[in-house]
């Protein structure tokens, strides 16, 4: 398996890259929505906020969409 810390880019439908993938969409696929004046995620339920703090902690962390609805992760 890669090193899931190197942002080295990848091929995402190699099965050996799944954990990788598995990650970028919990960090991506959400409904949460980040508080400007305090910085903290708004979510609709616990879990969504369970799965998108669990992905930041591997490395995938959300960090907001810009007017057109593209969400960016560093």
């Amino acid at each position: 398996m890669n090193d899931i810390n190197s942002r080295q880019p990848r091929d995402l439908t190699d099965p050996e890259n799944n954990l990788e993938l598995y990650l970028v969409f919990l960090s991506l696929c959400h409904t949460i929505i980040i508080d400007a004046r305090s910085g903290k995620f708004n979510a609709s339920s616990p879990d969504e906020l369970a799965l998108v703090n669990a992905a930041k902690q591997f490395g995938y962390e959300f960090v907001g969409k810009d007017g057109d609805e593209v969400c960016t992760i560093k």
